[in-house]
């Protein structure tokens, strides 16, 4: 095989081909087809050898992951253990995906891979970590032998402070996580606060991409959970914890939550949660299932209506936000005594989660229920799917 030159084609706005071309032999290949719109990249590995499947799937993605090469490979020679374990099973497909659990679909003749893309990253991180640790450990043996054949010429070989701390760091992966017991996260923490405070080589934008990189892991975590809730007989209570914990990656202005505030000021009936965003300023969230009816299943008068459970859970949420404004001062003693959070009541919002737009089943339903969404004045309805489609673009942005 001669040199390999890569060559890229737009085909549109929305799709791109990716070729390989062997110099010596003039032999064009595709290698990846980009979709942007359905967020699929079909890879063709064709120059590794290794074709015991039709192709891969890359499900998730607008662009090449990191783990991929232009040139048709996988790094580590992951292909190589790829090939060794799945070549007599028949693979028809093999998918690498953002949002889907690692499973493996079974047919008469032939089987579907999906590997979750957090297990690939894994498989990968593992892998450059044996294969650096074999790299050191046949140098130290080299250096050794030499050592121990010519001791004048050739210094025993130490493990240089850099060898130390390139050990310590390629250790650190998720499979001693559950290892840990307090002590170890402590003494960790303490380790890590002394470096920060003793080192000149950091400066805050190396935190800022730090951070970046944290908030997609968990992002993309959060919406690979969304996806199981979705399709699971997930209660009301479930959703209300689940978004609790996670809403604020939605919209950063939010800096932390507190949940089952007692709105009704004495009543027994307590709003899901509050989010406090970094002016101190509280907005009120109600939560009810995706399932949830949205609109009544018949017209009155040629238009549809809010259902009788979507009714009660504005009314509901109107009468948190009337009792935060008007007695927002016994609300902020509370806060502060029960809570421990000082905030500042300021015309708070009010946001309703609840449905899915998959239940407005015709035109006139999505039509009468754009009307009817708009015309509320403090309150913002957010269906289930849209929740998830502005968790999907949080990712898309930031890996842009």
């Amino acid at each position: 095989m001669g040199k390999l030159i890569v060559e890229e084609v737009d085909k549109d706005l929305y799709t791109t081909e990716i070729f390989v071309i062997d110099e010596d032999n003039k032999d064009k290949k595709l290698v990846y087809l980009i979709d942007k719109t359905k967020k699929k990249i079909n890879f063709f590995p064709k120059f590794e050898g290794y074709n015991f499947f039709q192709k891969f799937v890359l499900d998730g993605f607008i662009k090449i992951p990191n783990e991929f090469n232009k040139k048709g490979g996988i790094k580590s020679g992951i292909l190589y253990y790829f090939d060794k374990l799945f070549k007599d099973k028949n693979v028809r497909y093999f998918t690498i995906s953002k949002f889907s659990e690692s499973k493996i679909i079974r047919f008469p003749k032939c089987i579907d891979v999906n590997i979750n893309y957090f297990d690939f990253k894994k498989l990968k991180s593992n892998l450059t970590v044996i294969d650096s640790e074999k790299k050191r450990e046949r140098s130290l043996y080299v250096d050794l032998f030499f050592n121990n054949l010519f001791s004048e010429d050739f210094s025993k070989p130490i493990y240089s402070t850099r060898s130390r701390i390139n050990r310590i760091l390629e250790s650190l992966n998720k499979e001693i996580i559950t290892d840990l017991n307090k002590k170890d996260i402590i003494k960790l923490f303490e380790f890590l606060n002394l470096a920060i405070s003793e080192s000149s080589n950091l400066n805050i934008g190396d935190f800022k991409k730090t951070k970046i990189k944290v908030d997609i892991l968990n992002i993309e975590k959060i919406i690979l959970e969304f996806n199981k809730k979705l399709k699971s007989n997930t209660t009301e209570s479930e959703w209300g914890e689940f978004l609790n914990q996670n809403l604020y990656l939605i919209d950063y202005k939010y800096l932390y939550s507190i949940p089952e505030i007692n709105l009704m000021l004495g009543g027994i009936r307590k709003a899901d949660f509050g989010l406090i965003d970094f002016n101190n300023f509280l907005d009120i969230f109600e939560i009810k299932k995706p399932t949830t009816p949205l609109l009544s299943k018949k017209k009155d008068r040629g238009n549809y209506y809010w259902s009788n459970f979507t009714i009660k859970a504005i009314v509901q949420l109107e009468k948190y936000l009337f009792n935060a404004n008007t007695k927002r001062a016994v609300l902020k003693e509370d806060l502060k005594r029960e809570k421990n959070v000082s905030v500042d009541i300021v015309s708070p919002k009010g946001y309703l989660i609840i449905g899915s737009s998959s239940l407005l089943t015709n035109d006139q339903m999505r039509e009468d229920f754009k009307i009817l969404r708009g015309s509320l004045k403090n309150i913002e309805i957010i269906l289930y799917d849209e929740l998830l489609k502005r968790l999907e673009l949080q990712t898309q942005r930031t890996n842009e």
